[in-house]
């Protein structure tokens, strides 16, 4: 396949509802991104076969979602870690979106001086 061949199918890609596109700046998010690719189309079967005659069984589909959850939830805290220990902001829209805003330091109110406190008396 050619560079133009390439370029083609990535624009034909980019112009489906619900594509994202991703500037890969790391070998492991490149490879992370290949798993994610095959986990979305796992999960596409297994929802669209789940609650069928000719299905999966129900306790099996519940068991995968039960692990797929706690293996996001994973990668959302070690992301967040890893963000928080470099300073990088984690913007996340979606379920973990209440776990995204960055930590308020409290507010110092200013301490009241004696003479303050005799003048409002």
């Amino acid at each position: 396949m050619n560079v133009e061949e390439i370029v083609k199918r990535k624009m034909e890609r980019a112009r489906v509802p619900g594509t994202r596109i991703i500037n890969v700046l790391e070998k492991d998010t490149h490879e992370l991104l290949n798993v994610i690719y095959a986990c979305d189309r796992a999960l596409r079967a297994l929802r669209s076969k789940a609650f069928t005659t000719k299905g999966f069984e129900a306790e099996k589909v519940q068991s995968f979602f039960d692990d797929y959850e706690k293996a996001v939830k994973g990668y959302v805290d070690v992301t967040k870690n890893l963000c928080k220990f470099t300073g990088v902001e984690y913007r996340v829209k979606g379920r973990y979106k209440q776990d995204s805003a960055p930590e308020k330091k409290p507010e110092k109110k200013p301490e009241k001086k004696e003479d303050d406190a005799a003048i409002k008396m």
